[in-house]
């Protein structure tokens, strides 16, 4: 007789070497509670084959009376899905008149209105799918795939497809213990472990990609410091609307910008463009580690950096310069208590 351990042992290594049966078994387990938990409707999902197929062939196999879409992965796979004209009608009558009609649905060309009608349901299904499977036996045939876009005609799916080996997978619905039956067909490629990128460079990839578009989406204050001085506590604390503060001439063409921690990134010069406050870059030469790079943060290569015309109140980019002749010290009004 056999242990409870040899029992266990001899199970585990049945799981593992049928991968794809679990998956397969899970998958129309997730049509069924993606169909109860997002519109509250009874659904049976029956496996009833499981090939494999090249994409000519696959392209035969899918119905033109049918909606197709794509089906893709975050690394890029990409797979389809052909939801007959009966389970289509399903689908719309069950999210408009809250109930699946007995009466059978008119074959039709499907639109793109179908297509955003069925695109929570199939997302909800490989949502499922993801959950239900292990993630040491979850079959990466289905993982992280979600609906793509609608494609007019099978011809044109062969273009959008690659042109290798799928798994294909055809599913009998039943909906609403019988109101209406129908097929989906389901085709993803064979060899995941060539396209689930499990190789470090492609996290990597991945990584640095979502963290560059996470940067360069979000807000840098960069503050232009005219002057700094020093003044009693009683002094600025006494400051009100209207005063009065007295800065050197030379703050205007010495303004430095720096980040909100204090971090001096360039030296420019303050004026006016258009009738708005503006500074113009003068330098971002010895400014530490980060300045060298402050015009290229985006990837796209630094502007030239002109010396300022000390001689004419207007540079050549239009940008006109606040100065007084004389050098002597220039007025600045207290506009508002708030920053």
């Amino acid at each position: 007789m056999q242990s409870v351990l040899q029992k266990i042992t001899i199970s585990a290594q049945n799981t593992q070497q049928k991968p794809a049966v679990i998956a397969a078994s899970q998958l129309c387990h997730a049509f069924a509670l993606a169909a109860q938990n997002g519109f509250d409707m009874a659904l049976a999902a029956t496996l009833q084959s499981e090939t494999e197929l090249m994409l000519p062939r696959l392209l035969n196999e899918l119905p033109e009376a049918a909606l197709l879409v794509t089906l893709d992965a975050p690394d890029c796979a990409k797979g389809c899905m052909a939801i007959d004209p009966q389970v289509l009608a399903g689908l719309i009558e069950v999210q408009t008149l809250g109930q699946v009609s007995t009466q059978a649905a008119v074959p039709r060309l499907a639109t793109h209105t179908d297509a955003l009608m069925c695109e929570s349901f199939v997302n909800k299904v490989f949502e499922t799918a993801d959950e239900l499977l292990h993630p040491l036996q979850r079959g990466e045939w289905f993982f992280g795939y979600r609906f793509g876009t609608r494609i007019e005609e099978v011809r044109k799916l062969g273009l959008a497809l690659k042109n290798v080996s799928y798994r294909f997978y055809q599913l009998e619905i039943d909906m609403a213990l019988g109101a209406k039956r129908g097929q989906i067909l389901i085709a993803l490629p064979s060899q995941f472990e060539k396209t689930v990128g499990n190789d470090s460079e492609t996290k990597v990839r991945h990584w640095h990609q979502t963290l560059s578009a996470s940067v360069m989406t979000s807000e840098a204050q960069i503050d232009a410091i005219l002057h700094r001085y020093m003044a009693p506590l009683f002094s600025v604390q006494a400051l009100k609307v209207g005063d009065i503060l007295t800065l050197p001439a030379s703050a205007l063409s010495s303004v430095s910008l720096e980040t909100n921690t204090g971090i001096e990134l360039a030296n420019a010069k303050l004026g006016q463009l258009h009738g708005c406050r503006a500074v113009r870059l003068l330098s971002v030469e010895g400014k530490g580690a980060v300045a060298p790079h402050l015009a290229s943060i985006s990837g796209s290569p630094a502007p030239q950096v002109r010396e300022a015309n000390e001689d004419n109140s207007e540079t050549s980019d239009g940008l006109e310069e606040n100065q007084q002749e004389d050098g002597s010290a220039l007025p600045l009004k207290v506009m508002s208590e708030k920053p």
